[in-house]
């Protein structure tokens, strides 16, 4: 166990905002969905309650296998009545489309995989634009904007940074979102990633895929592991890190390290929820650990 007792709260705040920067739909996958039943479709397949999102809103959402283990997590977004984009990590939306069209047959809608218009994600900045505007999160403020096709971008966009997308799912777990990519698909539970902590998951919707698996892990109560978000520095190697226990006992490894610079990252771990309970937190084998807090 660390001699220390690392920060438990985030980097930013509504006061103290990052560097502004913005990234271009190119920097992810968009799916467009269509179609007199839409809305009826994606409620049958979705974590979250689409029949409640309204028109020029969005929602986070994933999909799940039948045994309740996630394949995608993405935002949803509804541009207007039965007419919805998806904006994933790359390389999901094939995985989601792959899942979905199996079941497009007995539905009115369709998918598009070049839908009209162009996104922009700001951060730490908010646009100034007629166009549909989707707040993601407050710390740090995060905005999507979605322009008709043929909209001029570039006075929204000459003053900032055109940053990495991996600086945007490093700040993005700071709003409690897991950088799901295709090679996490049916690797883990929404419970496991704290989807339900997070606005993925509607307990008050009907059925869905794996809704049965969601809502019985729900009422089982607290689970034996949390997904903690840990800041570390003075570290070279985080894959060869391991976090261990007062007594020296293995913890396991660091998932989705991603660099903050100077030898600093951001990155998950599943840790004991005993342990979190009692103010305890994990020692690294290498560097030194900044902070620790559920995702």
């Amino acid at each position: 166990m660390s001699d220390y007792s690392p920060d438990s709260s985030p980097d930013y705040s509504p006061s103290n905002p990052p560097s502004p920067y913005f990234l271009r739909g190119a920097d992810f996958d968009l799916l467009g969905l269509s179609g007199a039943d839409a809305t009826r479709f994606l409620q049958g397949q979705l974590t979250c309650d689409v029949q409640k999102l309204q028109a020029n809103a969005c929602t986070p959402g994933a999909a799940l296998t039948n045994k309740g283990r996630a394949y995608a997590l993405f935002w949803l977004l509804k541009l207007e009545a039965e007419s919805y984009l998806f904006v994933l990590n790359k390389g999901l939306g094939a995985v989601l489309l792959g899942q979905l069209r199996k079941y497009l047959p007995f539905y009115k809608c369709q998918f598009n995989e070049a839908p009209g218009g162009e996104l922009l994600l700001f951060i730490g900045s908010r646009p100034n634009s007629g166009a549909p505007a989707f707040t993601l999160g407050d710390s740090p403020f995060a905005t999507l904007l979605w322009l008709p096709q043929g909209a001029e971008s570039s006075t929204l966009t000459s003053h900032l940074e055109h940053a990495p997308v991996e600086r945007w799912l490093g700040d993005a777990m700071l709003l409690g979102h897991f950088p799901f990519t295709p090679e996490d698909a049916e690797l883990y539970t929404a419970q496991e990633l704290r989807l339900d902590q997070h606005g993925y998951v509607s307990y008050e919707k009907g059925c869905y895929t794996g809704q049965e698996i969601v809502a019985r892990m729900h009422y089982r109560g607290k689970a034996k592991k949390q997904l903690c978000r840990l800041e570390l520095e003075a570290l070279e190697d985080p894959k060869a890190l391991t976090l261990r226990d007062a007594a020296g006992q293995e913890l396991g490894h660091l998932l989705k390290a991603l660099p903050l610079g100077a030898s600093r990252w951001r990155a998950l771990a599943f840790l004991p929820s005993d342990m979190l309970d009692m103010g305890q937190f994990p020692a690294p084998s290498a560097g030194r650990l900044l902070a620790c807090a559920p995702l």
